[in-house]
């Protein structure tokens, strides 16, 4: 569409308030160590050999470099005095958005001495100001040399940012020291150099783009543009950890922490070489760990690529997909199988079961954690169908996906008994307690001419306690703790309720059982005994006994009843002798 311009039109450019500037200053400045390490790569784009700085125990700064420094007034006004300046590529090591000095104007009142020049400035001490004094001296200095005296100084805390610590029981490297580690000129602070020009140290791998040391059990990949630290990426996403330092530079954001990977270059290479040596190391490991299992299942439930013939076999055999019982099984075990279900995070026994009598293949979520994906049984489906379709395991075999609330009804029953030495102590006291009571319990429930029936411990998903109908009753390991109070989903009667209710079962109280007339009478006439109560009572007073000479502390709800019960006993006491 045309439109037509008047003849009084005025093309007029866009400016920015100097607000903006001491805004950008101020947020870009994430930590002090930070806008140090901005000015050493200054230093280095200057073309500096080494640089040296020095902290006082008071926490002032100097930093020198014998790079070529600010040579002309031009030169002060064009790089120094204006932000932002444009750069032709290749101009300078670091340099691209020329505002990286400011960091430090931030955190410190500077002064600067190159050449001719030395400019001072304080934004936090000039007031209304905002910009820096210049003056001119005869003399000229090399290099460039930045005084800072750092504004709000706790001493202790910049020197640490800057130096580290030495203490007697502790040392730690620096944050500064992190951030410029592979740059690659020596940096000195206060005499130690902290940095490992990347020529002189040892790589697992190095091309025209960067250096590499790899890191099978590293959790993070770090990544340095030219030296200087940017990020740290998760191992998980790259199947390995370790260092990149590059060479070439990378397409960094304004605050230079995040890779700007839709348009860089350099880290498309780099990325490239990552995944050849991850596909190299597939090929020699049987057993993968975290990071490469996660990498491995993201490519091949998420990557467009192929999975190239000569590899697929090597994947199907390694053992990365974790079971129920803890251990690593490979595609191989677990994919060419014809029925699944996914573990529901609640009834482990339940789960083992299936799996040891191989009703169906328990996928873990873990593995569905491992694949980055959402833990649901249609997701689970469909990493089961992809990983066959992208390996060629079993592509025509049946696949059917049971709900695992399914095996939870049907194998209800499950459960298994825990040897008395395995207890703890507190378990084993409410044991011995429960069994000095086990006869009167008998004896209230069934009548004098009961059987006395032997008292157990188990686990179970489903029961808190089951019984033959004659010989044992067991009573599931979570049940005990009920004796702590509503917190554990119970209290003492609730738990000699259960004992009482498993009495009351004539016959198996596992699997399908019915509850009839007989049973909710044998049940009544117990929990309404008069020695019923006294029962729940002496379980209580002989626990808080049994506690105190474990010397092992009640649970708040007892500690405030027995509070309640002291004081109540005290105003007793107190009128008895009156």
């Amino acid at each position: 569409m045309q439109i037509d311009t008047p003849s009084n039109t005025e093309r007029r450019t866009f400016s920015i308030h100097p607000s903006i500037i001491k805004t950008l200053i101020n947020e870009q400045a994430g930590t002090l160590a930070k806008a140090v390490a901005e000015l050493i790569m200054n230093g280095i784009d200057a073309g500096a050999s080494t640089l040296e700085m020095e902290i006082s125990d008071s926490g002032d700064f100097v930093l020198r470099d014998d790079g070529k420094g600010f040579t002309s007034r031009d030169e002060i006004e064009q790089f120094f005095e204006t932000f932002g300046h444009p750069h032709s590529e290749g101009d300078a090591y670091y340099g691209r958005f020329r505002i990286g000095r400011g960091q430090i104007m931030s955190f410190a009142k500077t002064v600067w001495r190159s050449g001719k020049f030395e400019m001072r400035v304080d934004l936090e001490g000039d007031g209304q100001f905002f910009g820096y004094e210049l003056i001119e001296h005869v003399q000229e200095a090399p290099g460039c040399t930045i005084r800072g005296t750092i504004y709000n100084n706790e001493s202790w805390e910049t020197k640490r940012s800057l130096i580290g610590s030495n203490e007697v029981d502790w040392d730690s490297e620096s944050e500064l020291a992190a951030l410029v580690r592979y740059v690659p000129i020596p940096v000195l602070v206060n005499g130690a150099q902290i940095s490992l020009p990347p020529e002189q140290q040892k790589w697992d791998a190095e091309d025209e783009h960067a250096w590499y040391q790899f890191d099978r059990k590293g959790a993070v990949l770090k990544v340095f543009n030219r030296g200087v630290h940017v990020c740290d990426l998760p191992a998980r996403n790259h199947g390995v950890g370790g260092v990149i330092t590059t060479k070439q530079p990378l397409q960094l954001n304004m605050a230079r922490n995040s890779v700007l990977r839709h348009r860089c270059e350099t880290w498309w290479a780099i990325e490239q070489a990552i995944t050849n040596r991850f596909t190299l190391q597939l090929g020699r490991l049987t057993r993968l760990n975290d990071a490469e299992a996660s990498k491995l299942l993201h490519d091949l439930l998420f990557a467009e690529v192929d999975v190239p013939w000569g590899i697929r076999g090597k994947i199907a055999k390694a053992r990365f997909i974790p079971d129920v019982f803890g251990e690593l099984r490979s595609p191989n075990d677990i994919i060419a199988q014809e029925r699944f279900t996914l573990y529901d995070g609640e009834h482990m026994g339940i789960a083992e079961r299936v799996q040891r009598e191989a009703l169906a293949v328990v996928i873990m979520p873990e593995f569905m954690k491992r694949a980055q994906a959402i833990n649901s049984e249609e997701n689970a489906f469909k990493v089961i169908q992809q990983l066959r379709n992208r390996l060629g395991i079993a592509k025509d075999l049946p696949c059917a996906f049971i709900p695992f609330g399914q095996f939870a009804t049907e194998l209800s029953d499950t459960a298994a008994f825990v040897p008395d030495e395995e207890l703890t102590q507190e378990e084993t006291l409410v044991m011995k307690l429960l069994r000095d009571l086990n006869r009167h319990i008998a004896i209230i429930t069934n009548g004098n001419s009961c059987t006395t029936r032997k008292l157990l411990v188990g686990v179970s998903d489903q029961m808190d306690g089951w019984t033959n109908g004659s010989t044992f009753i067991a009573v599931n390991r979570q049940a005990l703790k009920w004796v702590r109070g509503q917190n554990h989903r119970g209290s003492p009667a609730r738990l000699i309720a259960l004992l009482v209710h498993e009495y009351a079962h004539p016959d198996t109280s596992q699997g399908e059982h019915h509850h009839d007339h007989e049973f909710y009478l044998r049940y009544h006439n117990a929990t309404m005994h008069p020695e019923f109560g006294l029962v729940i009572d002496k379980l209580f007073r002989k626990y808080i006994t049994g506690l105190a000479k474990l010397q092992v502390v009640p649970s708040g709800e007892h500690r405030a009843h027995l509070a309640a019960l002291s004081r109540d006993a005290a105003k007793l006491r107190a009128k008895g002798r009156n």
